[in-house]
Order: C-alpha cells, then structure tokens, then sequence
C-alpha cells in the first residue's frame, strides 16, 4: 500500500508544531496549535454534464496564546517556518491588546492520553489493495456513475447537480501543556440534488446524500440514498391538498433531526446556559437534580463520536484535544448533560466533556457529534414498524422537509412543508402541494405518541426515527 496524503503530512504538521512550541513566548503564556491538512479530489456533474473535475491540497494552522487572562488567535495556510513565526507573533500582538478572557484555558492531558495517533483507515479495516481501491483514481467516476444511473431508472428525475469528493486528511493538535493527538482518515462523500420532471409539471427541489469509508459502504450508500431520493421527487408529483387542521403529524426522520434533534443539542450547550438564554436554564438535571423534563420520557438522545459506521462524525479527541466519548443528553424525559469546551467547562466548574468543535480557522465552539434520537427500551412508547405507525395514524401530514423559521429559544417555528405526504386510511396516499405548518418545538418534544422501528442517519451523521407527534398547526390555502 502506498503511503497516503496524509500520512506525508504528520510528520510535517508535527514538526511545524514542535518548532512552535520551542520558539521563545512571552514569560507564562500558553500556546495551542490547531493544524490539518487536507487533499481532495471533487467531480461535480451540473446541466447535463460532467462539469468540474478538479483536485485541491492545503495546510491550516490556528495558533491560540493564552497570556495573562488575555487571548490572541492567528491562523495561516502556510507551514514555511518564518510564515508559521509571523503567525504567532500576530497571535501575541492580538492577545496583549484583548480585553481579559479569564476563563479560557488550554487542555491538559491525563492518564487516558496513551493513543498519540489514531489511524481511522486501520480501525475500518482497510489496507493493502482495500485501501489503494478506495484512495484510486478511478473511485470518483464510478461513484458518480452509480449515482447517476440509480437516479435515471426514473425517467422524470431531472438532476439538478451531483457532487462526490475524495478527501485524505489528518488534524493535529498540539500545546504546551503536552497534548500531542493526531487523527488521519479518508472520506468518500456525495450529494445529489433535483426534482422531477414530468411534462410542464416540475416538483419542488429535494436532495440527499452521505458519507463512507469504504468501497462497500460508499456503494450501499449510494445505492439506498439515491433510490429514497428518486422515490422522494417522483411522489412529489401531482400534488393535491389535504385539509387543515390541528393535531398529529409524522415528522419524517429528516424532519425529526431539524425541528426537534437541532433544538434540543442547542440547549444542551453550556454556554446556552451560562448565557441565560436557554428557557432549559433550570431544568438542567445534572449532579442528580431533579428537574422539569424536556422530552417525552422514552425519548432517548446520546451522542458517539466514536461509531465508526458514521465516519463524517467519528472524532477521537476534540477541537482542543480533549478525548471524546459516549454521552447521553436527554434520558427519562430530562436534560442529564451539557457539552463543555475547555473555556465554559472553567466558568461553570463543571467537566470538561471532550465537545470542543472547529478547525484551525477560529477558536473553538462546543457541539456534538454523531448524535441518535432513539426509543428507550423502557419507555411506555414500543417502536413500530413504518407502515404499522402509519395505520396508528390513520390520517394527517408526513412532514419531511421543512422551510421556514424555528427558534430554539423560544420553540416557536413556522414555515413550508417541502416533499410532504398526505396519509389517509393508514398509508401514504398522495404528495401535498406546499402547506404552511407551525407549532411549538418544545410541545413536541413532550407530545410523542409514537416512533417506528426504522430509523435513518443524515449525512452529517446524526440519525433519528419517525416520530409521531402532536400539536401541528397544518394549513392548505
């Protein structure tokens, strides 16, 4: 097997790194290096042909210096030596003329930091032929030849664009504290995006798409993804109404992790609360409070970036090189976890819970990777399967895209339900011309009446069920 793009480039960004570190700072400060390195080959076919074939590499570091209860962040795309000098002495500069930021702080290793190096291609199993299949020249025209086949078997799909991209990348993080954790991988990821035709009637925009590891996952993928969007568009056509009304809708699982997975993971950030603006602020049920719930009580929502099966979310040590794990976020009903970064896990005085997010383009955030909404297996809800959760709802809107605004501070949202079905008798009978609903997202989030066995992972890695929900305001002019 040929060494990769990324394996040619640890060594770099390591050096680089160390040569950093080494450099003279001013008295008592710390430094954080942030540095990636990235090759993508990306082939994009829009207006009928392969229009954009094109190939990309690059370095990114973002230097953090942490000087008196002052920061300083700088960021170059540039690994020469005095580049990487000019970049953190910008860093200083910026940080002895920042207000005071006295609860930033750098990440500190512990007895759990024995894994330098995290090879993501080995953990898939890949290597020798496996491995040169997957990174080989020939990858991006038979991906995007799958795509475009499974999407023609229906004549009245009309393909608006298709991208695919190869990407072989590695990320480091490094500091003066002795973090020192660097993860490579490759991804193969894609996206199709169209209607369908069919004489002078045109439906509405639908798109979908994912992300593999390996050869034989990136064409299961494709082949299941592609299809679920060819049956999307093609049931979208000749539309009709429903009626209006209030009660339940079937949130598709796209809908699902839009409207209620994005408002919960909002909440569940610590800095949502350390601000005031969550309306969860007292509902936080952590060091065995008892709380308020915020969800049905079988409503189960974790997140693991560890699940090799969603590798576009799989990291094993944050933005800060603090290690990842498991956690649960909402359980029984209530908010059992905050994420934490090293800056609002400090102002808090709680953990810090591996949940810093970014790159080396700013400083760190806090969020969640590979998040599941599932069913609790000792809740009151018993998943069923799709068409059995379709008879129990006999009839009403199945919501799967939704286009309008949704606030997760207030829980209002209101808007356009996009490639929407309408149910009648217990199955889906016809695709609904656009139709405005609203409602409220934390209602929701408590009045789930049921959830099917099927579940489905968005390309970012985040997977949820059909749920059954109550409280939809659905109105068709």
């Amino acid at each position: 097997m040929s060494a990769t793009y990324a394996d040619q480039s640890i060594e770099r960004l390591k050096n680089a790194a160390d040569r950093l570190l080494s450099t003279n700072r001013p008295a008592g400060s710390q430094l954080e290096v942030y540095a990636s390195s990235e090759s993508e080959r990306r082939l994009v076919f829009e207006n009928d042909d392969l229009s954009v074939v094109s190939e990309t590499s690059g370095d990114r570091f973002g230097l953090r210096l942490l000087h008196n209860e002052h920061t300083g962040f700088a960021t170059t795309n540039s690994a020469e030596s005095g580049r990487l000098l000019h970049t953190l002495h910008e860093a200083e500069s910026l940080a002895a003329t920042a207000p005071p930021s006295p609860f930033d702080a750098l990440a500190v290793p512990t007895e759990a930091h024995r894994t330098t190096v995290y090879n993501l291609d080995a953990l898939h199993g890949r290597s020798g032929e496996d491995s040169d299949e997957f990174a080989g020249d020939d990858l991006p025209f038979e991906a995007m030849q799958r795509i475009l086949a499974e999407a023609k078997r229906e004549a009245r799909v009309a393909i608006d664009r298709v991208e695919f991209s190869f990407s072989d990348s590695v990320r480091t993080v490094v500091n003066s504290h002795g973090i020192h954790l660097t993860q490579k991988e490759q991804l193969a990821s894609w996206f199709i995006m169209g209607m369908a035709r069919d004489g002078a009637q045109v439906t509405s925009f639908d798109y979908d798409g994912g992300s593999a590891a390996t050869v034989i996952d990136l064409f299961e993928d494709i082949t299941r993804r592609v299809a679920d969007f060819r049956d999307s568009v093609i049931g979208s056509l000749n539309p009709r109404k429903g009626r209006t009304y209030k009660g339940p809708v079937l949130l598709h699982p796209y809908a699902v992790l839009d409207l209620l997975v994005g408002t919960v993971s909002f909440n569940a950030k610590s800095r949502a609360h350390l601000d005031g603006i969550s309306p969860w602020v007292d509902r936080y049920a952590g060091d065995g409070r008892l709380t308020e719930p915020v969800a049905h009580p079988s409503l189960l929502l974790y997140e693991d970036p560890h699940d090799l099966s969603r590798p576009a979310g799989t990291r094993f040590f944050d933005r800060e090189g603090n290690l990842t794990a498991r956690h649960e976020i909402v359980k029984d009903g209530r908010l059992i976890f905050l994420a934490e970064n090293c800056h609002t896990a400090k102002r808090s005085g709680r953990a810090i819970t591996g949940n810093a997010t970014g790159d080396g383009r700013s400083l760190p955030d806090h969020g969640f990777s590979n998040l599941t909404l599932d069913i609790s297996p000792d809740g009151i809800i018993r998943p069923q399967p799709l068409p059995e959760l379709l008879r129990t709802m006999k009839e009403g809107l199945l919501l799967k895209r939704f286009s309008g605004n949704e606030d997760p501070i207030s829980g209002r949202f209101s808007g356009v339900a996009k490639n929407s079905r309408w149910v009648e008798n217990g199955e889906i009978c016809f695709g609904v011309q656009e139709v405005m609903v609203s409602g409220d997202l934390f209602g929701l989030l408590r009045d789930v009446i049921a959830a099917s066995t099927e579940s489905m992972v968005a390309s970012g890695g985040w997977s949820a069920p059909y749920l059954l929900v109550d409280g939809c305001s659905v109105v068709f002019d």
